[in-house]
């Protein structure tokens, strides 16, 4: 028996998703978003926003994993009043980043760059806008001299890599699993 996951062909169960294991390990209940979430007009040019990163939003709401020594802010970038959000924007508009030969400033329109959070060190998480369905975008993260290191993961494949599965793609610091909390963020 399978239990409430459906079973594959072998009969085991499914691997869970990844916002399956996020909202498991930080006892919350997945609900689907009813709506689909696009990015708010004060920030930038509106645009859909990935369905995976409106259920979280649904889940979790904004704010902060942290385990007192590292955190991941994750910003609400569907309303005005999101101060990681405000922050993240204010920063993209002053920079120029690069993903191969192609270069970025700000976001305007597809193709673009979109910040959705960032970590205790100032390194940035944004999705590469580069066609109209927002499932298909890639995350990626600011690395040296402000070059994007792309990630073929979605946000919350990310999210769950990083926090749960110990693997970091920029630093040697890890999540310390046993202090390891999400902090919703206050409405700013």
């Amino acid at each position: 028996m399978c239990g409430g996951m459906g079973c594959s062909s072998s009969g085991r169960q499914p691997m869970p998703t990844s916002m399956a294991r996020l909202a498991n390990r930080f006892d919350r209940m997945i609900k689907r978003s009813s709506k689909t979430l696009s990015l708010h007009p004060s920030h930038s040019k509106s645009v859909q926003l990935p369905s995976d990163y409106s259920t979280f939003l649904a889940t979790f709401g904004a704010g902060t994993f942290d385990d007192g020594r590292l955190s991941f802010a994750i910003a609400d970038l569907s309303v005005a009043s999101d101060l990681t959000a405000e922050e993240l924007f204010a920063v993209l508009y002053d920079r120029d980043f690069r993903l191969g030969s192609e270069a970025f400033t700000g976001f305007h329109g597809i193709p673009g760059i979109i910040p959705w959070g960032h970590d205790h060190q100032e390194t940035t998480f944004y999705w590469i806008a580069d066609q109209n369905d927002p499932d298909r975008w890639k995350v990626a993260i600011n690395g040296v001299a402000d070059n994007l290191l792309v990630h073929s993961k979605s946000t919350t494949d990310f999210l769950a890599t990083c926090l749960l599965d110990r693997v970091s793609f920029y630093s040697e610091l890890q999540f310390d699993q046993r202090t390891l909390s999400f902090v919703p963020s206050r409405a700013g």
